[in-house]
């Protein structure tokens, strides 16, 4: 299980099958937002950037399911930053580092 936090509140937690970080792998200027931890030991893979942009200029269809989940999940960042007490007042701290 993974627990994703941002602005210091724990916002959701992944189970298998689950992935995170898409956005940073197709767009260099993405700034990361949340923070991910392992709850529990668990498998994890990793993607290289020159791979997936391959992978996207071959399938365009690809790149907009991308571009769309990138959206949604950015809808989610802002809803939770208008409507979260604690991320109002801890929204100071850099989403990078662990939440405290």
């Amino acid at each position: 299980c993974i627990s994703v936090w941002m602005d210091g509140v724990e916002v959701t937690r992944m189970g298998t099958g689950e992935h995170f970080g898409e956005a940073a792998l197709v767009n260099v200027n993405w700034r990361r937002a949340r923070s991910a931890r392992a709850m529990r030991q668990c498998e994890l893979f990793e993607l290289r950037r020159s791979d997936v942009l391959k992978i996207c200029s071959d399938y365009p269809s690809l790149q907009a399911a991308i571009d769309k989940l990138c959206n949604e999940r950015q809808g989610m960042q802002a809803q939770h930053r208008s409507v979260s007490p604690r991320a109002q007042r801890v929204r100071h701290l850099d989403p990078c580092k662990s939440p405290t």
